[in-house]
This record gives structure tokens, C-alpha cells and sequence, in this order.
């Protein structure tokens, strides 16, 4: 029967911990969550195989904790709590600056979204993870949009931060991890515009 991982509570085994999840954040991005192991991610720690089971239970665990940490700093780069419209005289300058933050919250780890983003259509839980995670996104969307007031044209905020979300999604996408043969910031000026129609009108 295996052990369950313990809970580090010294400095060294906290250190260690770390280490190991350092080392996962830098492989599942280098190689992939396939062709990475426990073994490889052991090694680049600098410590034993037989000390990662003491603190994850396998791989699969370890990269769920990775995609949350992940999703966690694109949250505090994207929505870092001074966007507000009150300081921003045009809505669309607003919604400029909320476009620019997506943009570079994506700048983190483009390998390893890619990654992610890959492994969402082949395991339910790691699409279960990310769904939650979206989720979160939408919802801090909908609330910088409706800062907005009366320059808000749609009726249902909650719909609307979901289509900025998806669509913002799909464009830095294309530029951040997939590639785009416009330049990013001819996509980014045309996002801004469409968006901005939609959101506040003509």
C-alpha cells in the first residue's frame, strides 16, 4: 500500500518540495507531460526517485498542482486589482488596457499553455481543472465590464464576459503559442475595435 505524501512542515522539506515543483514546471514545458517522468523530474531536483513519492503521489498529481499554480499567476497578471474604469476617461482605452493584460499574462509560459491546452482534450480531469479556472477568468471579466455603467450596451454581462473571454482567448492564442502570419499588434488593434463595438456600441 502506498504511503500517502506527506505534508512538508520543516524548511528542508519544504525546500525540497519546491525543488521538485520547479523542476515539473520546467519539464511538462521543455518536454511535454508525456515524455516527462518522475525519474527526470527527480533528477533536475537534484534529489532521489524514491524521495518524490513522499510528496506527490505520481506524475498526474504534480502536473494538476502545476496547472493550478499556472492558472493562478495568469489570474494576478491579468486582473492585478488597478483596472479600474473610473481612472480611464475612453471604454475602449479601458478595454484596451484589460486586452494588453490577457496579452501579457500569456507571456508566463507560452510552452507550457501549449501543453496544458493539449492535454485538456485528452484527460477529463485536466479539462475538469482548467474549466474551473476559466471559469474565475470569466467572472473577474464580468465585473471589470460591468465597471462600465451606463457606456455598456449589452444586456447580459454574464454572456458578454464569456464571448470576451473566448474571443481574446483565440486570438492571443494564435499569437502567443500557436503562431499568426498578421502581426500581434494589427490583431490586438482589430480585437479592441470589434470588441469595443460590441461592448458599447457603434
Amino acid at each position: 500500500m502506498q504511503k500517502k505524501p506527506r505534508i512538508p512542515k520543516q524548511d528542508r522539506s519544504i525546500a525540497t518540495k519546491q525543488q521538485l515543483f520547479q523542476a515539473a514546471l520546467e519539464l511538462f514545458a521543455e518536454q511535454g507531460y508525456h515524455h516527462t517522468t518522475t525519474k527526470k523530474i527527480a533528477a533536475r531536483a537534484g534529489i532521489g526517485v524514491g524521495s518524490f513519492y513522499a510528496y506527490y503521489k505520481n506524475k498526474k498529481t504534480l502536473f494538476l498542482e502545476v496547472i493550478q499554480y499556472y492558472y493562478q499567476q495568469i489570474q494576478q497578471t491579468a486582473f492585478p486589482g488597478n483596472l479600474d474604469h473610473s481612472a480611464v476617461e475612453e471604454p475602449r482605452e479601458f478595454l484596451g488596457t484589460l486586452l494588453r493584460q490577457l496579452y501579457d499574462a500569456h507571456d508566463i509560459s507560452p510552452k507550457l499553455h501549449r501543453e496544458i491546452t493539449g492535454m485538456r482534450y485528452s484527460d477529463p480531469e485536466v479539462d475538469r481543472l482548467i474549466s474551473a479556472e476559466e471559469t474565475k477568468t470569466i467572472g473577474a471579466i464580468r465585473q471589470l465590464i460591468e465597471q462600465l455603467g451606463p457606456a455598456l450596451s449589452v444586456d447580459d454581462p454574464e454572456a458578454a464576459a464569456y464571448i470576451v473571454h473566448r474571443s481574446a482567448e483565440e486570438v492571443i492564442h494564435s499569437i502567443k503559442i500557436f503562431g499568426s502570419s498578421v502581426e500581434s499588434e494589427r490583431l490586438l488593434a482589430e480585437l479592441q475595435r470589434m470588441l469595443g463595438r460590441y461592448l458599447c456600441g457603434p
